[in-house]
């Protein structure tokens, strides 16, 4: 997921929306940290990034917010 992040295209998005709900919290940070590498604005606006913004991982609160407010975009 993190390779698909940092290297992938933006039409790979919709194949990491699904493990935004993974059980385990080092994906669902991984997931949400892609996806909002490859597509700022479109990673902003999904749904799940709302419920996300309260996970218990702080670490996935966290990304979860800062893609709301498309920071990851500045850090290409």
């Amino acid at each position: 997921v993190r390779a698909v992040g940092i290297l992938g295209t933006p039409e790979q998005f919709d194949a990491l929306t699904p493990h935004l709900a993974a059980a385990d919290a080092d994906l669902r940070l991984a997931a949400v940290r892609a996806l909002a590498r490859l597509d700022p604005d479109r990673a902003a606006n999904l749904n799940q990034l709302a419920s996300l913004a309260k996970d218990p991982d702080d670490r996935v609160a966290r990304a979860a917010q800062k893609a709301q407010r498309r920071e990851f975009a500045m850090q290409r």
